[in-house]
C-alpha cells in the first residue's frame, strides 16, 4: 500500500510532463526516426555475426588456416542419375559435356564474380590416375572417354559409344590396379554382375550416383582457409558466389541426371533466409494490429500502434546499421518479433 503511495505521485508527474511538452516530444521522436532512415538506405548492411564460438582452440585453429592457407578451393559434387545408373553412356556424356563448358567458361573470364578480374579461377594441376593434366576439373567420365579413344577394340569417343562399350571401359578402369581408385568415386550402393562382352567376361557395373570435385585457385578468390560457417566476410562471398555459377554450369539442362554441390553457399543461403524473415515480421505485426483492433474497437489505436510498430523497426535497424551490429537470427528476427 506504502509503495503505490509513492509511486502515484511519480507517476503523475511523469504523465503531467508528457502531456505539456507532448508536441515537443512528438516532434523530436519523429525527426529522430526520420534520421535513422538514412543509414538503412545509405550505409551498407552489416556483416551476419559469426556462429563460432570463443576459445583458445578456435583461437588457434584460426592461426593454424592463416599460416597454413590452402592454395585451392575445392567444391565436391554429387551426380545421381535419374534412371537409377548414372554409369551410362547418356548420364557420363551429358557430364562430359558440362565439364567443357565449365573450362570454356573460366577460360573466356566468365566465373568471374563481381569484385574480382575476369580471368582463369580454374586450378590446374597433374592427375595421376588418368596421367594427364587437368584444367580444374575431371571425374570418371573424363577416364571412361580416355580410355575408349586409346583402346584398340574400342575405339571409339564418349559421344558415339553404346551403353555395352561404357561398362566394358569401366570394367577396365576398376580392375586396373592404376586407375582402380575410381571406383571411390562412385556410390556405395553400387552393385556389380558378371557378363560376357566382346568375347571377355566382365564386372557390370551400376550404381545410382558418384561424386567429384572441382579445383579453383584459392588466391584469385580473396585467399583464406576453407569453413563452413557463418562470417560474412567478402571472401567468403565471393567464393560462395563463384561455387554457385560452377554448380550452374555443371547443371546444365540435367536431362539424364541432377547435380548438387555440397555445402558451397552457407553464408548466401542464409543471408537469403534472414531476407525472408521480413515477411514474418510483417504477418506478426498484422495480427498484433488485429488483435489492438478487435480488443479496443478503436480505429485511432490502430493508427497508432501501426505507427509505433513501424518506428519501433525503424529505430532497431537504423541503430543496428550506424553502429555496426551485425546481423543474426536474433537480431533480425526474434527482436523484432518481441
Amino acid at each position: 500500500m506504502t509503495s503505490n503511495k509513492f509511486a502515484s505521485p511519480h507517476i503523475s508527474i511523469l504523465a503531467s510532463f508528457l502531456d505539456r511538452f507532448s508536441t515537443v516530444i512528438l516532434t523530436a521522436t519523429l525527426a529522430v526516426t526520420l534520421l535513422l532512415v538514412l543509414p538503412i538506405l545509405l550505409l551498407p548492411a552489416p556483416p551476419q555475426a559469426s556462429q563460432n564460438p570463443r576459445g583458445e582452440v578456435f583461437d588457434v585453429q584460426s592461426r593454424i588456416d592463416d599460416v597454413f592457407e590452402s592454395p585451392i578451393h575445392g567444391i565436391s559434387l554429387v551426380v545421381e542419375a535419374r534412371d537409377g545408373d548414372i554409369l551410362e553412356q547418356s548420364d557420363l556424356h551429358e557430364l562430359l559435356v558440362n565439364q567443357s563448358n565449365l573450362i570454356a567458361a573460366d577460360e573466356s573470364g566468365d566465373l568471374a564474380v563481381a569484385g574480382l578480374d575476369a580471368q582463369s579461377y580454374l586450378f590446374s594441376y597433374y592427375d595421376s590416375e588418368s596421367a594427364r593434366q587437368v584444367s580444374g576439373v575431371t571425374s570418371l567420365a573424363n577416364a571412361v572417354d580416355e580410355l575408349l579413344r586409346q583402346h584398340p577394340v574400342l575405339s571409339t569417343t564418349l559421344s558415339e559409344a553404346s551403353d555395352e562399350q561404357v561398362k566394358f571401359a569401366i570394367h577396365l578402369l576398376f580392375s586396373n590396379p592404376q586407375t582402380t581408385g575410381l571406383r571411390d568415386d562412385i556410390s556405395v550402393k553400387a552393385t556389380s554382375e558378371t557378363r560376357v562382352l566382346f568375347g571377355e567376361e566382365i564386372t557390370w557395373w551400376s550404381a545410382p550416383a558418384l561424386i567429384f570435385n572441382v579445383l579453383a585457385d584459392n588466391e584469385k578468390l580473396g585467399g583464406g582457409a576453407l569453413s563452413i560457417n557463418l562470417t560474412g566476410d567478402a571472401a567468403t562471398l565471393n567464393k560462395e558466389e563463384f561455387s554457385r555459377k560452377v554448380q550452374d554450369i555443371l547443371r546444365g539442362n540435367q536431362v539424364s541426371f541432377q547435380l548438387w554441390a555440397i555445402a558451397i553457399d552457407v553464408n548466401l543461403e542464409s543471408e537469403e533466409e534472414g531476407q525472408q524473415a521480413g515477411v514474418f515480421i510483417t504477418l506478426t505485426a498484422i495480427i498484433a494490429l488485429a488483435i489492438v483492433g478487435i480488443a479496443l474497437r478503436s480505429y485511432w489505436s490502430v493508427a497508432f500502434t501501426s505507427v509505433g510498430l513501424a518506428a519501433l523497426i525503424i529505430w532497431l535497424k537504423g541503430i543496428s546499421t550506424l553502429i555496426g551490429i551485425k546481423g543474426g537470427l536474433i537480431n533480425d528476427l526474434i527482436v523484432p518479433i518481441a
